[in-house]
């Protein structure tokens, strides 16, 4: 076998491999496949200019792959058609029902809040030059520092039932 019989066929198995993705996947990366396409055909351009008669195997294996690239043509130019149409009707009736997700803090940030509340679990209140070192330290507003302290104790402080209600609740 040639070499170039051997580069026509690895191209017609990337590009059977490129179809089945394109036919079966709907969150294809678009790019990608495009990306693929173009190196498999400047892979087989390349070799073909180097080559002035085909023999009958690479005839027909190049006779293939344009029937191939002419499908991947027509599946992705339906997909991309069906993805504009969603999204025209996606903005037509774009209604938000989920609640915006509020601003997280960093995985840092919140290391910070964390190691200082259970430094200071006896008494979890801040005092001014707290609020000012962990203000420095997280890059978070002082309001923002004061808030998380405040919910933080407010979530400790319901995690706990006291002696008396939890008697009442066990005798039922």
């Amino acid at each position: 076998m040639s070499d170039l019989f051997e580069t026509l066929k690895c191209a017609e198995s990337k590009l059977d491999i490129s179809l089945e993705k394109v036919k079966t996947n709907p969150n294809i990366d678009w790019e990608r496949i495009r990306l693929q396409i173009e190196d498999t055909f400047n892979n087989v351009k390349k070799n073909l200019f180097d080559k002035a008669i085909l023999e009958d195997g690479e005839m027909q294996v190049l006779q293939h792959i344009v029937s191939l690239l002419a499908l991947l043509k027509h599946v992705c130019e339906k997909r991309l058609h069906q993805l504009q149409a969603n999204k025209l009707s996606n903005e037509d009736f774009n209604i938000d029902f989920k609640k915006p997700k509020g601003n997280r803090f960093s995985d840092e940030q919140t290391h910070i809040l964390e190691e200082w509340h259970n430094f200071n679990i006896e008494h979890p209140y801040l005092n001014a030059s707290s609020l000012e070192d962990l203000h420095k330290r997280t890059g978070l507003t002082r309001v923002q520092v004061r808030d998380w302290v405040s919910y933080k104790r407010r979530k400790q402080k319901s995690k706990f039932i006291s002696e008396e209600l939890r008697s009442f609740f066990t005798q039922n």
